[in-house]
């Protein structure tokens, strides 16, 4: 093995190489050449395009171009003799959180890497600190690199790293095309969510210092801000009434309706909980989940009960409302990211498993399903790599359908074999988020990173594609159908719309949703009426749609 510093120590040889390869401290990334055949997701902490050539220069960074920090004397020292051959190293990587990056350098030190007990905390800060996730080209596969992202100097740069980078990685910055009217907003937001979430000190330091902190931002990092919601009029009449979590903060993430019982259910990622509404009684209902788990999305079963994913637990979960019981039902490897449910005709619970987190958690881009009769899973890798399946929903035939968020593709599973079929879209910078299924059995899809909806026949394999209404930074999102009628949300206009498409005339009309933004997800009752969860307005939103 090649190394900066003469012969491999003898530590490095007992472990094997390809550990040590797919171990994510092998992260001096060598290039950006060929990523313009997609862009990530700002909301991951993946950084657009732009950005990562602004980033990163097209030759390998020499480990003396690190950012300073006493973590680099520390990986100078402990980590490079083995980590970085003479022209740097690539690797594929997806988000760490603190607790994997201190899980990954303890193996390290298992396997003799010379750091102290007391180094450990300093490395994983130097690490979530100082370094990205981007996107690599790898043939048609899309794999993903970590880079430096040197910071301004300032007051609020070690706000960030120390406090900031708990749970965000530095690209959700590099991504955001915020002004400082966003930027407020934003950390103000964060600040009450982790009111609960940090110790007193911090808590009390981030409130003292929020100003230092928008200005920092604003100052640096300046955007364009949000796209202005464009109203489109029509003749459809729509009414809005709103409601506020009783947990502030609480990021309702998705929500359905359920018809047997007339109550809304939602997730609650930060306040680890499914909620329950009563539309007659206007009152919630919580149910606590476990407090490690983060609940995505949901649905329910013939008799009531409501499966939920817990998106980075490795498990899908079954609630038994009459109880409050929680049953889980554990995937093969814990470490699995789990997004989209939906439940097929025959009660079968299908999901889609989005990116790997390596090293740890090397498996991903999978389709699953889950039997609860028996509690049988299977999975079923999807054919291109780093695919990373992310909305998934149910045809009239009992056939799933899933968008793949890393690639320009749909899929649909064959539910008896598990095979899988991709079907590649017409554009290869379209990033899909959501879709649904009309009765006649169109894919329609939400395009969020061109500002496009879009559809797809498999009867006729044809695609067709329309410019949503607030432009290409719009984000469509969360959609749905009400019979032949498209519904859909643009995810990041301000304010967010509710955006109505008719395929028989290709017309548009859209609302403005007023309280918040960052819709991801649209719910339709079975009489045409729509539940919108506001993510960043921590609300609930019911729209009545007027009969013509």
């Amino acid at each position: 093995m090649h190394t900066l510093f003469g012969n491999t120590p003898r530590y490095c040889n007992r472990v094997p190489r390809v550990l040590l390869l797919s171990a994510v401290l092998l992260f001096i990334v060598t290039s950006v050449r060929g990523q313009d055949d997609g862009a990530p997701d700002p909301e991951s902490d993946v950084v657009s395009i732009a950005h990562q050539k602004q980033a990163i220069a097209s030759a390998p960074l020499p480990l003396s171009a690190m950012p300073e920090g006493t973590g680099k004397e520390i990986f100078k020292r402990a980590c490079a003799p083995c980590h970085v051959g003479g022209s740097g190293m690539e690797i594929e990587a997806t988000y760490l959180d603190r607790k994997e990056w201190t899980a990954i350098i303890n193996q390290m030190v298992e396997f003799g890497a010379p750091l102290k007990k007391e180094e450990i905390p300093v490395m994983v800060d130097y690490l979530r600190g100082n370094f990205t996730i981007g996107f690599r080209a790898d043939g048609l596969n899309r794999g993903r690199v970590l880079y430096p992202v040197p910071l301004p100097e300032g007051e609020a740069k070690q706000l960030i790293q120390r406090n900031c980078t708990v749970c965000h990685g530095l690209g959700n910055i590099l991504s955001r095309n915020f002004d400082r009217k966003d930027w407020d907003e934003v950390v103000h937001g964060m600040v009450a969510w982790a009111h609960g979430q940090w110790d007193a000190p911090t808590t009390a330091e981030m409130h003292e210092k929020m100003p230092v902190l928008i200005d920092y931002l604003a100052t640096n990092f300046k955007g364009e801000g949000r796209p202005a919601g464009v109203v489109v009029p029509g003749s459809v009449e729509a009414t809005f009434k709103e409601w506020d979590f009783p947990i502030g903060g609480s990021r309702p993430h998705d929500t359905i309706y359920s018809p047997r019982t007339g109550f809304t259910w939602t997730t609650q990622v930060f306040a680890q909980a499914l909620a329950r509404f009563d539309p007659e009684t206007e009152k919630f209902k919580e149910y606590p989940v476990d407090p490690d788990v983060d609940p995505y999305t949901l649905a329910e079963d013939k008799e009531g009960k409501i499966f939920f994913t817990e998106h980075e637990g490795g498990v899908i979960s079954k609630l038994d409302p009459a109880t409050g019981n929680v049953k889980e039902y554990p995937l093969p490897d814990r470490g699995l990211v789990v997004h989209d449910i939906a439940i097929d005709p025959k009660g079968i619970v299908w999901f889609a498993v989005s990116e790997p987190r390596l090293p740890l958690h090397p498996d991903g881009s999978k389709i699953g399903r889950l039997d609860p009769s028996t509690g049988e899973i299977r999975l079923s890798d999807t054919p291109t790599r780093f695919s990373s399946p992310y909305g998934l929903v149910i045809n009239s035939k009992g056939i799933p359908w899933f968008t793949e968020r890393g690639m320009n593709k749909l899929g649909s599973v064959n539910p008896d074999t598990m095979e899988i079929k991709e079907y590649v879209l017409p554009n290869p910078k379209i990033g899909t988020r959501r879709l649904t299924t009309t009765p006649d059995d169109v894919v329609w899809y939400s395009d969020y990173m061109r500002g496009y909806l879009g559809s797809f026949d498999p009867k006729t394999g044809k695609f067709k594609e329309w410019p949503s209404p607030s432009g290409p930074r719009s984000l469509p999102y969360g959609i749905t159908h009400v019979g032949n009628i498209i519904w859909y949300s643009e995810s990041e206009s301000a304010p967010n719309m509710l955006v109505r498409f008719d395929p028989q005339t290709e017309k548009f009309q859209s609302w403005p949703i007023k309280t918040g933004y960052g819709i991801k997800h649209i719910f339709a009752q079975p009489d045409g009426n729509l539940w919108v969860t506001r993510l960043r307005g921590n609300g609930l939103t019911y729209v009545e749609i007027k009969k013509q």
